[in-house]
């Protein structure tokens, strides 16, 4: 069910994908493994339909669903794997005080997002397509690279901001790229 997640446009843009999932998952689909799949592919009415239906709400699916109340209970417990994908999906997701809270639990910005949600790119990188630019500030501060390149297409978070006609992003990302440059041109000007 969770490749149904991934491809779900058509589903999805004719109202159909929740009653989709109930009809597989009364015939057997394991909701369990799709939840996690609908928190990374912004289905929130396929995760909520999901949690319904059972689910357990975990790091991951709170940062998704704004939960904070949710995600400050679970966070101390998380494994370190939950933190990794939780940090991923709160940068999607523009979740400044969860990747904060990740931050200061000491989630590591200069890593690729785990398998299953959207490993190709870093947080930073989901956050800068996305456009949440006090959230790009905050990684930036807390030692995002802005050099990284994402593995499918090679393109750096400023970039991403840049496909996506985020312009206020693209060019703060460009104003750091340019201030580290003439820092490390210059040790003593910066």
């Amino acid at each position: 069910m969770h490749r149904l997640l991934r491809s779900a446009s058509v589903a999805g843009a004719s109202d159909v994908l929740v009653n989709l999932m109930d009809v597989l998952c009364e015939a057997g689909a394991d909701a369990g493994a799709t939840a996690r799949a609908a928190a990374v592919h912004e289905e929130r009415r396929a995760l909520e339909a999901l949690i319904r239906r059972g689910v357990r709400v975990d790091l991951a699916l709170a940062a998704a669903l704004h939960r904070f109340s949710e995600f400050v209970r679970l966070l101390p417990v998380a494994t370190g794997e939950e933190r990794h994908l939780a940090f991923a999906v709160a940068s999607q997701y523009g979740g400044v005080e969860m990747v904060r809270m990740l931050l200061d639990a000491w989630e590591y910005p200069n890593r690729y997002n785990p398998v299953g949600g959207h490993s190709h790119g870093t947080p930073l990188h989901q956050t800068a397509g996305f456009g949440y630019l006090e959230l790009v500030r905050l990684l930036v501060e807390r030692g995002g690279q802005t050099d990284w390149k994402d593995v499918l297409w090679g393109g750096t978070p400023e970039d991403w901001a840049r496909h996506e006609g985020r312009v206020e992003v693209a060019e703060s990302l460009r104003e750091v790229d340019e201030a580290m440059s003439k820092a490390t041109a210059d040790p003593l000007q910066g």
